[in-house]
């Protein structure tokens, strides 16, 4: 059985191994961006997202098999949305060991269920790598639209 549910401290393993496949499909450890992959970075991140009342970490199980995994922050930090909240997405993943059917059937669950916890936010801000600017149909129907472009200069 499927189901979308927060995310507990007993799933800050699980989840760092599947951040560590997301982050090798994504690329992330190439140009532009040059990251380095770090699990015991991660594994901290996630725990303090779980303890934090400032964000909001859910996870997609499958069987009991976590395969899916996105979270959010949450801010009033704004300049120009006065006395409003906002949200906006950290990490938004479905296992790379999934299909790519299947691995975006999970994240469009996931952010079915972020925008229902976040319905307090006037604004979910929500990136989106150039090449998978195919799926950006699915977001216009859940409410999105295309904002400004994201750069990124590494030194």
């Amino acid at each position: 059985m499927a189901r979308v549910s927060l995310v507990n401290e007993v799933d800050v393993e699980v989840i760092e191994k599947l951040c560590q496949r997301a982050f090798y499909q994504m690329e992330y450890q190439l140009p532009p961006r040059s990251f380095i992959y770090d699990s015991d970075h991660i594994k901290a991140v996630v725990l303090r997202g779980v303890k934090s009342p400032d964000h909001i970490l859910t996870k997609y199980e499958l069987d009991e098999e976590i395969i899916g995994f996105m979270a959010v922050g949450l801010t009033d930090f704004n300049f120009y949305s006065v006395g409003q909240k906002t949200a906006y997405e950290i990490v938004w993943h479905g296992d790379p060991m999934l299909s790519s059917m299947m691995q975006l059937r999970v994240q469009m669950a996931l952010l079915k269920d972020m925008l229902e916890r976040t319905k307090g936010c006037s604004f979910f801000g929500l990136t989106l790598d150039e090449r998978y600017l195919g799926i950006a149909h699915l977001l216009h129907r859940s409410g999105f639209t295309g904002s400004t472009r994201a750069y990124i200069r590494r030194s």
